[in-house]
C-alpha cells in the first residue's frame, strides 16, 4: 500500500439538461493521513421521491489547505449513484460502489455511502390550493367547489383522505 493520502469528498448532482455542469450539492471535510477516511461531516440534500436524481461523488487529494475550488486538485476515484439506491438497497441507507478514475478506469478503492432520514416520512404536509373557475361560470349558476385528496392503495383502489369544505357560490377559493 502507498503513502497515506490526505482527502475530501464532493457530492454532486447531474443537471436535468444534458451538456450543463454537475451541481455541487457539497463536501465533507478534510482527513489527513488516511488511505481509508471516515467522514465525518454530513452533506444535506432533498430527496424528491418522484424524481430520479443522479448523484457523482467525487474523492480530492489537496494539494493545497484552500480547498474551496476542488477543480484545482487531482481526483483519487468518483462513483455514480441514483439517490433512490439508498433507500432500495438491501442494507437500507447504504451502499458501496466501486472508484473509477479517468472516464471509467477501475481504481483498487471503493465509497460507502450512507443516507439517513432526517425527518420522518410521517410528519404532517401542509399544502395549500388555489382554485380560479371563472371558465365554469354561467348566468344562471355560480360554482361551490371542494377539493378531495386521495391516497392509491397496494390494491390498486384510491381511498379517500380528505375532503374540503365546500366554498359556495364563489370562483375564486384559496384553501
Amino acid at each position: 500500500m502507498g503513502a497515506a493520502n490526505d482527502s475530501f469528498a464532493v457530492l454532486y448532482q447531474y443537471p436535468r439538461k444534458a451538456g450543463d455542469d454537475l451541481i455541487k450539492i457539497g463536501m465533507t471535510e478534510q482527513i489527513l493521513g488516511s488511505n481509508n477516511p471516515d467522514f465525518h461531516d454530513r452533506i444535506k440534500m432533498i430527496h424528491l421521491f418522484e424524481t430520479r436524481q443522479q448523484m457523482k461523488i467525487r474523492i480530492f487529494q489537496p494539494n493545497a489547505t484552500d480547498l474551496s475550488d476542488e477543480t484545482k486538485f487531482p481526483v483519487v476515484g468518483e462513483a455514480d449513484f441514483v439517490l433512490s439506491q439508498l433507500f432500495q438497497s438491501k442494507e437500507t441507507g447504504k451502499i458501496s460502489l466501486p472508484l473509477t478514475k479517468n472516464g471509467g478506469q477501475p481504481t483498487a478503492g471503493q465509497v460507502t455511502i450512507i443516507g439517513e432520514n432526517l425527518v420522518e416520512n410521517r410528519d404532517a404536509l401542509e399544502m395549500n390550493f388555489y382554485a380560479d373557475i371563472t371558465h365554469c361560470a354561467n348566468w344562471v349558476t355560480t360554482p361551490s367547489p371542494y377539493f378531495v385528496v386521495s391516497k392509491l392503495m397496494e390494491s390498486n383502489d384510491w381511498v379517500r383522505v380528505f375532503s374540503s369544505t365546500v366554498r359556495n357560490n364563489t370562483m375564486q377559493v384559496d384553501w
